[in-house]
């Protein structure tokens, strides 16, 4: 859809990536970001923000942008939403586990972590 994109960060789940996916209304809007602006995107620093800026410098949308580019927005916005509520259940889990006699038995068991007496709980 927007070739060269991608390899600014080789990795389609960094948290910064998506939240810059996500920095405007249209998709294709991010071409003209200003470095101003890229650099207030959580995540994205000078080195980043050069690696955009030389993306945007040639930077073209395929015709289909039209039709899928909502989409991977909203994609992109559903995922870091869940990765939100993942965090807020993670500490809500370890809150419980703090309070736990089962988890609190099974974390001195050696080589039984965390994540096993949690699930216990």
């Amino acid at each position: 859809m927007c070739p060269g994109l991608l390899e600014i960060t080789n990795d389609a789940g960094n948290l910064w990536f998506l939240r810059f996916l996500t920095r405007r209304p249209e998709l294709t809007q991010v071409a003209r970001m200003r470095l101003r602006s890229l650099l207030t995107i959580r995540g994205v620093g000078a080195t980043y923000a050069r690696a955009i800026q030389s993306w945007q410098s040639h930077a073209v949308f395929s015709h289909e942008m039209a039709w899928v580019g909502e989409m991977i927005q909203a994609d992109a916005t559903r995922i870091l939403e869940l990765l939100s509520q993942m965090k807020a259940l993670k500490a809500k889990i370890d809150a419980v586990a703090q309070e736990s006699s089962v988890a609190s038995i099974l974390d001195s068991i050696p080589g039984f972590g965390r994540v096993c007496s949690e699930k216990a709980c």
